[in-house]
């Protein structure tokens, strides 16, 4: 997504082993791109494990802090049986209100169903029966400051953007 600063610590697991090496993190104009080379598989349940830890995705907005993430790629061609996200919370960080849940179903693409559990130190999205081209983004907000010091420096640069616009009024 354009509204981070990247993706670190990045790991992988496929059936209970690391993986790690098979997967590479890009930075592709403005989105990020993860990459996973698998052995091919066919009539086999398998179980893959992506985590890692994202920089600058936190976002200053009408005095809170905002975590919005889109948790699967919007174009893919393969099923998947099961999603998971897991944010974990620092210590002493209080949600505002209910996290959200947005899937954009639309042409070709499937609306995914996401149950939440909230919970004292994270919050859990879990969906299930994804089909081709499924999605979904996950939202939570909390107190400003509580999960980023300072705004992330794709947000610093869009306002710097902003201000150097031309401004112009038609009377």
């Amino acid at each position: 997504t354009r509204y981070t600063d990247g993706i670190r610590d990045a790991r992988a697991e496929l059936d209970g082993r690391d993986v790690t090496g098979d997967v590479q993190v890009q930075r592709r104009a403005t989105n990020l791109r993860v990459t996973w080379t698998m052995p091919p598989t066919s009539n086999v349940a398998r179980r893959f494990v992506l985590s890692y830890r994202l920089l600058g995705v936190t976002r200053h907005d009408a005095g809170q802090d905002v975590f919005h993430w889109t948790a699967l790629p919007r174009a893919h061609e393969y099923r998947i049986d099961a999603s998971t996200v897991i944010v974990v919370l620092p210590p002493g960080v209080t949600l505002i209100g209910a996290p959200s849940v947005s899937s954009p179903g639309g042409e070709g693409r499937r609306r995914v169903d996401v149950s939440t559990t909230v919970a004292t130190d994270q919050v859990v999205f879990t969906a299930g029966d994804i089909g081709r081209n499924g999605t979904y983004t996950v939202t939570l907000a909390v107190r400003q400051g509580q999960l980023a010091a300072g705004l992330p420096a794709w947000q610093r640069a869009n306002r710097e953007r902003a201000a150097r616009a031309p401004f112009a009024a038609a009377v």
